[in-house]
């Protein structure tokens, strides 16, 4: 897919911001919500707190990532490709599992 856009500035910025929060988010807040809400005894109610944060943040940050991964390729392209489809499955699970309690 990057070669049919590689003459396009934004293209490439839009790709590397889906990546890096991507990799953000996924290898660092959702893990850091989750050990923290099973780990944390010392004070259950902050553990609690930072838990609810980081899973607003982690919508949040999905969003975003959902929302430049789309820019990125245009409607035309959307699920064309397996990573397209993975990606908005994620994307529907994390909102999906937001509701779960």
């Amino acid at each position: 897919m990057g070669n049919r856009f590689a003459a396009l500035k934004e293209y490439h910025s839009l790709i590397l911001g889906h990546g890096i929060l991507a990799a953000i988010t996924f290898l660092l807040i959702v893990p850091a919500a989750i050990f923290i809400a099973r780990f944390y005894y010392r004070n259950p109610r902050l553990a609690m707190r930072v838990h609810i944060w980081l899973q607003i943040l982690t919508v949040f940050l999905t969003t975003v990532i959902f929302a430049l991964g789309f820019f990125a390729v245009g409607p035309e392209r959307s699920l064309t490709n397996p990573h397209h489809g993975i990606g908005l499955a994620i994307y529907v699970l994390v909102l999906l599992m937001q509701h779960q309690f």
